[in-house]
This record gives C-alpha cells, sequence and structure tokens, in this order.
C-alpha cells in the first residue's frame, strides 16, 4: 500500500532539490564565493545528502526487502519510533561536535524528509499512525499530530541555527 500518492511524492522531491541548491549556496556563501577551495566539499555535501535520501525514500522500496524476510509485519527501519527518538541526538552531536560535511549533508537529509513526511500526514491520522508508530499501541490523534508537527519543525529550525554557528 502506497502511503503517498503521485502529487505528495512530487512535491516532497520538489522541497529535497530545492533545499540541496540552498544548501550548496550557504556553503558557497560561508567560503566567501570561492568556488575553487570548496568544490570538494560541496561534492562530498551533495553525495552524503544523496546518501540520507537513499536511506529515507529507498527504505520502502529497496532496503525494507533486505530486512522484510526477518521481520513478521511490514515495517520502516528509518520510521520506525525507535530511530526518531535517536536521531535529534545523533544530529545535534554530529552538528555540534564533528563538523563533518559527509556528516552534516546525511543528517539534514534524514531530518528533512521525516519532517516533510509529518506536514504530509499531519491530516491523516490512520497513515500517520501507521508510518510512524509501527508495532506500537499508541496511537495518536489530530490533535496531538499538531503538537508533534509544530515540535518537529521547531526541532529542524533548531538544527538549521546549530549549522549557521
Amino acid at each position: 500500500m502506497k502511503i503517498f500518492n503521485k502529487k505528495e511524492e512530487q512535491v516532497k522531491k520538489i522541497i529535497l532539490l530545492v533545499v540541496l541548491i540552498l544548501f550548496v549556496l550557504f556553503l558557497l556563501i560561508k567560503q566567501h564565493w570561492d568556488i575553487s577551495n570548496s568544490w570538494s566539499q560541496i561534492l562530498l555535501f551533495i553525495f552524503s545528502y544523496g546518501l540520507g535520501l537513499f536511506l529515507m525514500l529507498g527504505d520502502e522500496k529497496y532496503l525494507q526487502k533486505i530486512y522484510l524476510d526477518e521481520l513478521e509485519e511490514k515495517i520502516l527501519i528509518t520510521r520506525s519510533p525507535l530511530f526518531i527518538l535517536i536521531l535529534p541526538f545523533l544530529s545535534i552531536f554530529v552538528l555540534t561536535s564533528t563538523g563533518s560535511v559527509v556528516g552534516i549533508g546525511l543528517i539534514m537529509a534524514l531530518n528533512l524528509v521525516i519532517l516533510i513526511e509529518i506536514w504530509q500526514l499531519s491530516t491523516k491520522e490512520d497513515l500517520f499512525n501507521q508510518n510512524f508508530l509501527q508495532n506500537t499501541k499508541k496511537r495518536v490523534n489530530l490533535s496531538e499530530m499538531r503538537i508533534i508537527q509544530i515540535v518537529s519543525s521547531a526541532y529542524f529550525l533548531l538544527i538549521l541555527f546549530l549549522l549557521l554557528y
């Protein structure tokens, strides 16, 4: 069963591409438009951003087939509650301590895909629970989803702020 229709998938891909372009422009501005010294970092960032997108978007299409045989139910590891609970701590660590362009690209892609999906599913209670609360007894209603939407948006703004400084 597909969770997103074709239009929602297109919107997600356009947002991810626009954000990638904005991140590359940010890296260029940070390097004072000196592309001769920063082209390798930009390529590493684009590669790691693409890897993060593959992990998130390819989980349902490709990666799930690898671990599906061992599991009873269809789940997406990259949307599991444990993954989503650990991701903010990992993100803050990578952005504040490592300084790695590869890590930053990967983390930003992971977080952005999850944020886009939270916004896209914020009006679809059953699909939200199926996508983000797999194998849990807890189900969220529309008002709780709104809180999750606000908190996740504030969190993404926080990691963007950490990226600036």
